[in-house]
């Protein structure tokens, strides 16, 4: 393999520790610089992700726990991805007018943002009307919400688990509250294996290029599925 090609398979070491480095620093321009580099070779939003953006973040965390880096840069880290996000966000073309509606949040306790934000771009990138609802979505706002816009897609981001009990029936609830045609989608670092098998879903990734496979292939089916008849008398 050519050193060219070789520089594209993967996101190595010295670019996640750049792109720590940046965020810790608060150097939104060199942050979204590193993404925009893989993005001209043809790299995803939810592969920059995957490959720079989470370990990075990753790694601003475990160093904060381990004493290295103090609380305020890691807030300071937080926040230069947040900018980057939206930057990123920024660059992204509107979504069709018919584009199927996805949307979401955290579930109740959790506070963390980061993730579904990235959820709603990976989905935004791949076609969908993406529509990022927060943290701490109550169930009943979010079945509330999906049902008036009708969406295809209901995700949950779940990166911190207060009790697994309450977490299963809240889940199983929801499942029963959303439309029937609603695909429920789970994800994120607190959902264990364990966990995950008492859980009902539609899909749950453990990437964000898993989740953007699936919407992909919804996506597709959806647009070839036959037309019913109550359909075709609004026409």
């Amino acid at each position: 393999t050519c050193p060219a090609a070789a520089a594209r398979l993967t996101a190595g070491r010295e670019t996640r520790e750049d792109m720590c480095e940046a965020l810790l620093r608060g150097n939104v321009s060199r942050a979204i610089g590193i993404i925009r580099s893989f993005r001209a070779q043809g790299r995803s939003f939810a592969w920059c992700a995957d490959e720079i953006l989470a370990p990075a973040m990753w790694h601003v965390g475990n160093c904060w726990e381990s004493g290295r880096v103090q609380i305020a840069e890691e807030f300071v880290a937080r926040v230069c991805l947040k900018e980057v996000l939206d930057e990123l966000q920024r660059l992204l073309p509107s979504p069709a007018n018919d584009a199927p509606v996805a949307l979401g949040g955290t579930c109740l306790g959790d506070s963390y943002e980061l993730p579904t934000r990235m959820i709603r771009l990976t989905l935004r990138e791949a076609g969908w009307n993406a529509i990022d609802l927060g943290c701490q979505v109550a169930r009943q706002s979010l079945v509330k919400t999906a049902t008036i816009m009708n969406a295809k897609i209901v995700w949950l981001s779940y990166s911190h688990i207060s009790n697994s009990l309450d977490t299963v029936e809240e889940n199983k609830r929801l499942r029963a509250d959303l439309p029937s045609d609603a695909r429920l989608v789970v994800g994120g670092q607190a959902l264990g294996a364990a966990l995950r098998r008492n859980l009902q879903f539609d899909f749950a990734g453990d990437t964000l290029q898993h989740l953007r496979h699936y919407a992909n292939q919804l996506r597709t089916q959806m647009s070839q599925a036959p037309v019913c008849a109550a359909d075709l008398a609004l026409v």
